[in-house]
């Protein structure tokens, strides 16, 4: 498919043909993309049971009138491939317009004919190779079947979007849903051949054929939905936007060395999607060793197809030889899931898991595309050959297969070999939004119901019901399918004898079950891949039961129907037919299609969408995620019809029969024959008669049976009910006439018996009919009988009476029927005693009836049957028990309450309840509390014969609580409201319960007088402590159960009150921790007459506010009149203490050798003040945080942070940097980086509190200026700043960092052939960095060479008569930076003539070309030398002349500075010279004139002068210009010499380099 290409622009074009090939079906399926809007159609599978039909060959081929580029094509004809020819060419047509090119070949045609110019420039090797190969049949199908299997899902895609948005009609909805299901199942198919290596041409050609089969029944059925534009398509057309990424490379990282001369991917017009990949290489083996292997990988495309196929693929060297082969191909993924499948197929398998599981699997499906690896091993003979080349590619994207995503994502392809990537390029795989459109719960009896014809027999018949199940709504067990038909004239159900009527999911060939779409309520993995619906995840089983002939039930009896299900079975599984009646083919339900032959014709249909639609009801459903159960009660009734021709040419004909029914029955009880006796007679033209073959129309309503007939003794009466088909045409039946006659019948009839029976529906109805009235007694057990219920006690009696009636007839002796068409009897007689009598009940042992006799039953002749059921219920027993348990969990019976029995029959009431009650209450009042009663209130004996039915009433000792708050006294009712109950045992009063102990502080005086509060009462404190506990009594035992004392309480300490002048002996009474257990405690406080001192701390803040020092409290101190103040000490060590902490002393009253005073009445105070000390701090003396202030005082205030050098000193810094372009350093003379570094200092004070550790800072001194930096000059390259300048910086500026950068300055680069290139670097400027200095330099002089600059002109030489001092440099380009090529160009003359002074030095410039000797002022020639090369040196000697009068000269030269003539002294005008003209005049600072002359070149034939005599001159070859004549070269030779003297005005041209 792939490897037979043709090249085209690099790529490669498929080159195939294929004969008998239509490609009307493509144009219009393409088209019908465009036309109608498509979404992007998915590779989903379909499992849908479609029956195949027998392939049909069509001989009619479709010609359209114009092979234009979009055909409008309003029929689709036949796709098939009746067989394909190796190596057929395309034909084209002359006449374009008589037949159109295949679409596979038009394409390789126009494509070819568009490069026809490059292609004949083709290599002729390649052409006459490609030219060889021939492509495979198999191939060639291949690709059609690939083109088709794309427009199979285009079309499919379509067709939903029509059936969604345009067609309304449910069976209209459900013909087209059949054949878009099986256009996607052979699109599945197709795959399935394409995809595998085994697939053969045979197979590959009949799937041609049904998918072309598929796709024309697909807009078939959108034409009949009411499809009615044209369809158009444009065929193949390129995109002119598509792109082509390409790569090529060495790979050497093998033995084999691979070249890659092109590896290409092209990307659709929006970088979405590759559309074709390739590769072609050439392989150098010839170091390959046997079993060397060259791996070739594409990643994020496909593979190759055909071109790379494993253990086939052979690798070919030009003679042919094999030197390789193809030995694998590995599909892998990025994470390994699944084992490397791709990740678009992973994510539509189910793979044995849940949908949460596939959800969650791991390692989880990759958002990717793939990797496809191949492996190429070679053999021995490989390193026999260097260049083998090969090529293989995807034209057509086959097998490109991207997964479903979320959102958007860049995905990378690559074309790798041996691992290395030869071609990269990323595009947008886009994401697929879900579209799951909402599915109804409906059903349909059309689709998958088939009526198979093979000529006009019927050869198969199926019935078949589809459900489709509500997306938002499961079916479980007992959900019920009602499907109820309109009558049962069409078709009805009836059950089939002997067959199962369930059906369970999982039986093989069972049910189709399948989602209905795969995208409903998907969600995303990890890697934000769709995970799509694959099966179901639950089974279930069905019953079918035949309420009616026109109602069918369809019952889930176990498991449950998945939401968003598609159900398709076979009815007869389910034990269920679709019964054809005598009217299912007449034309009001039915239409045939018929040829003239009677042949039944593709298109015809069973089943009308409205006379024979049954309706769908359902119940048992669940709404799912709070959905809505949506039904579509219409449900589609008939059958599809599949004809298939034999190509008989007989006439099939049909025989009208009128056919009479028994109304009541359905019976066909007896058959007339018509004027249409189904036979097609000749006529004597040789013709035949058509009236009754099939599809012509009919008319028997003049032929009218008889009014009353006797049918096997029996006489009927016709009714009044129009008969059914008088008119209509003559159609194929069910049955043939030789099926309703005897052959005796047949003849005398005059009936073809090969007719097919037509039927004309006359209803009769038997005149008298004897009616019974029945009556059916039951025996059973009650519904409440366990085991038993509704099962049969006796035999059933049945009981019977019957009446004899007549049918009543209208005025034309017709039998009536009612709106039912039930036929009304009259004058009922009855055939004996018509009471139904009375019966005794027979009797069962254990059990009651309900009735003891059935009494007696009146009837009528018009009443239904009678049903009487007598239930047996089963006489029971119930007891009752009284239990408690104990403290230990012992079980026991209460003791007194003996168990209560009572007896009944099932349904009695039981009657217990108020005893129970009773003792229930004589417990309770026992101090008994009750748990529980399963005694029921309106309780009933149950009907469970076997078992008794057994109740308990539990009870448990009732302990109760009592706490200290409420004590009770012995003997008090628990409950005050029943003083029956039980009572409070002793134990439970108020000292049981509570205590208090109490602590009493007495305050005294030493003599013993009481201290006395202000209102003249003793001074005393009492302090109480109380302590309680609870209790829980058993109301049955009256045990006493105490819980513990509340916890240990403290009596708190209690302060003694001063008393001025006094000293007390307990300045507190301390804390005391007392118990329920304690006594009671009596403390006495006694106070004894003082003097009192006191000395306070005290420090004056910043705000000048006097405050306490903190933790200074006052010291007191007391004694008697006269006695020493005692607290000097520790008043100087609180003194001491404050300084530590920061304080600074100011004053202190405390006398040094104080005494107590004799005033009792007033204390004494004294007052140490302090205040804050604040000390300074300087910049040259910073300190470090924790140091003392005193070095002398350890333990003194130390300095806080915020002191140190850096706080109080600061440098601001300013770096200037020099750096390359590249960041490199410039460096230094001794090789370290280049770097100015500048610094200003500043400093401030501070001051610091040593008490609150607060710093405060001075101002920074004063602002300071880092001066200007000149960049320096760097030979060879420029600065990007001249200078850095001036800054202002303070001691708040940040550091400064300044980079100058320089990058390379540009060269002079000559370029002499034959030597290295020494570059001369443009000059610095030594004042400007920044900028390049004036040029100086020279470039070499290089003998036969003359140096040139850019633009192709030569430079100037130094000294314009010595080129060998050098040439001066091109000026500077106008960005410094790049470099001015100068190239040395060879001179064009071999020879050179110098003019020389006799030590050598030239005096006049060297010319090329040999030269003879010129006159040079202040010169005289000596000798002219010749050597080996042909080069002429020319010798002068000086010549010594008088001093001029005048020392101003005037000269006369040309452009180059070459004299003319002869210079003259003095200031002379310009002058006429033959063969020049002045240009202009100079005249420098001394006055000297120099006339500047141009040579004048004038036609070669205008030349008059005679050639002075001279050497002859040699014949040579000028190089690139072949050999001048001898005349021109002496010409040339002597012009040049006359021009020297003046003496001649030759206009000759001469050659100049």
């Amino acid at each position: 498919m792939y490897s037979r290409t043709e090249k085209y622009h690099g790529r490669r074009a498929q080159r195939f043909s294929i004969r008998k090939y239509s490609f009307g079906v493509a144009s219009v399926l393409l088209g019908t993309a465009l036309l109608l809007g498509t979404n992007a159609v998915k590779a989903d599978e379909t499992n849908v049971t479609t029956t195949k039909a027998p392939e049909i060959t069509n001989p009619d081929k479709q010609k359209p009138d114009s092979a234009i580029t979009t055909p409008v094509v309003e029929e689709l004809p036949e796709l098939k491939i009746d067989a394909v020819k190796v190596d057929e060419k395309p034909e084209v047509k002359d006449d374009a317009k008589t037949e159109a090119t295949p679409v596979a070949e038009k394409e390789v045609t126009d494509k070819a004919e568009k490069e026809k110019s490059d292609k004949e420039q083709a290599d002729k090797k390649e052409a006459d190779k490609e030219k060889a190969e021939t492509v495979k049949p198999k191939d060639e199908v291949k690709s059609v079947l690939t083109q088709l299997t794309s427009e199979a899902e285009v079309m499919a895609t379509v067709a939903s979007n029509f059936s969604d948005k345009e067609v309304k009609g449910v069976e209209a909805k459900q013909k087209l849903s059949v054949a878009i299901a099986a256009v996607k199942l052979e699109a599945v198919a197709a795959k399935g051949f394409l995809y595998s290596n085994d697939s053969t041409e045979e197979q590959l050609t009949a799937q041609v054929n049904r998918i072309s089969s598929a796709i024309e029944a697909v807009y078939a059925e959108m034409k009949r939905a009411g499809h009615a534009g044209k369809v158009e398509a444009v065929l193949g057309a390129t995109d002119a936007k598509d792109q082509t990424i390409t790569g090529k490379g060495v790979i050497r990282n093998g033995n084999a060395i691979v070249t890659v001369n092109n590896a290409y991917v092209t990307m659709n017009a929006d970088n979405t999607a590759p559309k074709a990949w390739g590769i072609d290489v050439v392989f150098d083996t010839s170091q390959a060793q046997n079993g060397d292997t060259t791996t070739i990988e594409l990643k994020n495309l496909a593979g190759l197809g055909d071109s790379f196929k494993p253990n086939e693929t052979k690798i070919k060297a030009s003679d042919g030889t094999v030197i390789g082969v193809v030995t694998s191909s590995v599909s892998t993924n990025s994470t390994g899931s699944r084992g490397g499948e791709s990740p678009f197929w992973s994510q539509r398998k189910k793979n044995g898991k849940t949908y949460q599981e596939r959800l969650t699997e791991q390692p989880a499906i990759p958002n990717e595309v793939g990797s496809t690896t191949y492996t190429i091993t070679w053999n021995d003979k490989a390193k026999n050959y260097a260049v083998t080349t090969f090529y293989a590619e995807n034209l057509t994207a086959a097998g490109y297969v991207a997964p479903d995503i979320v959102e958007d994502k860049d995905y990378t392809a690559s074309i790798s070999v041996n691992g290395q990537k030869i071609l990269e390029h990323t595009y947008t795989h886009k994401a697929t939004k879900p579209n799951a459109q909402k599915q109804n719960t409906s059903a349909t009896l059309m689709g998958d119901n088939y009526l198979g014809y093979q000529g006009n027999e019927i050869i198969r018949k199926s019935d078949a019901i589809v459900i489709n199940t509500d997306s938002d709504v499961r079916y479980g067990t007992g959900s019920k399918f009602k499907i109820i038909l309109p009558n049962d004239e069409f078709n009805y159900f009836r059950k089939i004898d002997g067959a199962k009527d369930t059906l369970t999911n999982t039986e093989e060939k069972s049910i189709t079950y399948r989602p209905a779409n795969r995208w409903s309520n998907v969600q995303a993995n990890e890697n934000n891949v769709w995970i799509l619906n694959d099966g179901r995840d639950t089974d279930f089983t069905l019953k079918a039961t035949v309420k009616s002939p026109t109602e069918l039930e369809i019952e889930v009896i176990d498991g449950a129907i998945q939401e968003g299900s598609v159900l398709s079975m076979d009815l007869a599984k389910l034990g269920v037919e679709k019964v054809i009646t005598n009217r299912t083919f007449s034309d009001e339900y039915s239409k045939f299609k018929y040829n003239d032959l009677g042949k039944i014709q593709k298109g015809s249909v069973v089943g009308d969408i409205d006379k024979t639609a049954a309706t769908l009801t359902v119940s048992g459903g669940t709404p799912l995620n709070g959905g809505e159960e949506n039904i579509t009660t219409k449900v589609a009734n008939g059958w599809i019809v599949d004809s298939y021709p034999l190509g008989d040419t007989t006439n099939e004909t049909g025989a009208v029969t009128i056919t009479l029914v028994n109304i009541e029955t359905g019976e066909e009880i007896a058959y007339e024959p018509t004027s249409y006796d189904g036979f097609a007679k000749p006529n004597e033209d040789g013709s035949y008669e058509t009236k009754n073959i099939l599809g012509k129309k009919y008319d028997v309503s003049n032929e009218i049976p008889d009014l009353t007939k006797t049918i096997n003794g029996i006489e009927y009466i016709r009714v009044d009910v129009p008969a059914k088909g008088t008119t209509g045409t003559v159609n194929i039946g069910s049955k043939r006439a030789s099926a309703i006659y005897s052959s005796e019948e047949l003849q005398a009839n005059g009936v073809n018996p090969n007719a097919f029976v037509n039927n004309v529906v006359y209803y009769y109805v038997k005149k008298t009919k004897v009616e019974e009235v029945n009556r059916t007694i039951k025996y059973v057990y009650a519904d409440d009988v366990k085991d038993l219920a509704g099962q049969q006690v006796f035999e059933p009696t049945k009981q019977t009476v019957s009446y004899t009636g007549t049918i009543q007839v209208n005025d034309k002796n017709e039998a009536q029927v009612d709106a039912n068409r039930k036929p009304i009897y009259i004058n009922w007689v009855g055939n004996g005693d018509t009471n139904l009598p009375e019966l005794a009940v027979p009797k069962k042992e254990g059990y009651i009836a309900s009735v003891e006799k059935v009494p007696v039953q009146a009837t009528t002749a018009t009443d239904e049957d009678y049903e009487y059921v007598v239930s047996y219920t089963a006489i029971q027993k119930a007891k009752t028990t009284f239990i408690y348990q104990d403290k230990d969990g012992n079980v026991k019976q209460v003791e007194g309450n003996t168990p209560i029995s009572e007896t009944g029959k099932g349904g009695d009431k039981l009657t217990k309840a108020d005893e129970i009650a009773a003792k229930i209450k004589e417990a309770q009042n026992k101090g008994y509390e009750l748990v529980s009663n399963t005694y029921p209130t309106d309780g009933v004996f149950d009907k469970d014969v076997d078992t008794d039915q057994e109740y308990t009433v539990t009870l448990k000792e009732r302990v109760v609580p009592v706490t200290p708050d409420q004590p009770k006294n012995p003997g008090t009712p628990v409950d005050p409201n029943n003083p029956d109950g039980p009572e409070y045992p002793a134990g439970l009063e108020e000292k049981d319960l509570n205590k208090t102990v109490t602590r009493t502080i007495t305050y005294v005086y030493a003599d013993g007088t009481p201290v006395l509060n202000e209102d003249g009462t003793p001074k005393v404190v009492t302090q109480e402590a109380k302590f309680t506990r609870e209790a829980k009594v058993n109301l049955v035992t009256g045990e006493v159960t105490y819980g513990d004392w509340t916890p240990a309480q403290d009596l708190t300490e209690v302060k003694s009150p001063e008393i001025a002048k006094h000293t007390v002996d307990k300045a507190t009474v301390g804390t005391v921790q007392v118990t329920n257990s304690s006594e009671n405690i009596n403390e006495v406080v006694t106070y004894t007459p003082v003097q009192k001192a006191t000395t306070t701390f005290v420090y004056q803040d910043k705000d000048g506010n006097f405050k306490q020092v903190e933790g200074n409290e006052p010291i007191s101190e007391t004694g008697t009149n006269g006695d020493k103040l005692t607290k000097a000490e520790v008043i100087a060590a609180k003194i001491k203490e404050a300084q530590n902490k920061g304080y600074e002393l100011v004053s202190n009253t405390y006398p040094t050798d104080g005494v107590f005073d004799k005033d009792v009445n007033t204390d004494q105070e004294f007052t140490v003040t302090f205040k804050e000390r604040v000390v300074p701090v300087t910049p040259d003396q910073p300190k470090t945080p924790g140091t003392p202030v005193d070095p002398n005082n350890p333990d003194g205030p130390k300095y806080p942070a915020g002191l140190e050098e850096k706080d109080l000193n600061k440098t601001v810094t300013r770096t200037i940097t020099y750096v390359y372009e590249d960041g490199t350093p410039v460096l230094n003379e001794d090789g370290t980086p280049k770097t100015v570094t500048q610094e200003a200092k500043f400093t401030r004070e501070a001051k610091v509190n040593l008490v609150t550790g607060e710093v405060t800072y001075g101002d920074w001194s004063e602002a300071k200026d880092l001066p200007e930096v000149k960049s320096p000059v760097v030979t060879g390259f420029l600065a990007d700043k001249a200078s850095v300048p001036v800054v202002n910086v303070t001691g708040d500026s940040k550091d400064i960092t300044e980079v100058v950068t320089y990058k390379p300055i540009g060269s002079w680069i000559p370029n002499i052939p034959g030597q290295p290139t020494t570059p001369i670097k443009y000059p610095n400027n030594p004042d400007d960095p920044t900028k390049p200095g004036k040029p100086t330099e020279t470039l070499p002089y290089v003998e036969g060479f003359t140096p040139k600059d850019k633009d192709g002109n030569p430079l100037k030489p130094v000294d314009p008569t010595d080129p060998t001092k050098g040439y001066i440099v091109p000026d500077l380009p106008t960005d410094p930076s790049q470099d001015t090529p100068i190239n040395y160009v060879k001179d064009t003359q071999k020879a050179k003539t110098t003019f020389v002074d006799e030590k050598g030095n030239p005096i006049r410039p060297t010319k090329n070309g040999e030269h003879p000797s010129e006159n040079i002022p202040d010169y005289e020639l000596v000798k002219t030398e010749k050597d080996a090369k042909g080069n002429v040196r020319h010798i002068y000697r000086k010549v010594t002349t008088p001093t001029p009068e005048t020392s101003i000269i005037t000269t006369f030269v040309d452009e180059n500075g070459n004299p003319i003539v002869p210079n003259e002294n003095g200031e002379v005008p310009a002058k006429d010279i033959p063969g020049y003209e002045l240009v202009r005049t100079e005249k420098d600072a001394n006055g000297n004139v120099r006339h500047i002359y141009r040579k004048v070149v004038t036609p070669k034939e205008d030349v008059k002068s005679t050639p002075a005599p001279q050497e002859k001159v040699t014949r040579q070859e000028l190089p690139n210009a072949g050999t001048g004549s001898e005349f021109e070269i002496f010409g040339v030779a002597a012009s040049a010499i006359l021009a020297g003297l003046g003496l001649t005005s030759s206009t000759k041209k001469k050659k100049e380099d």
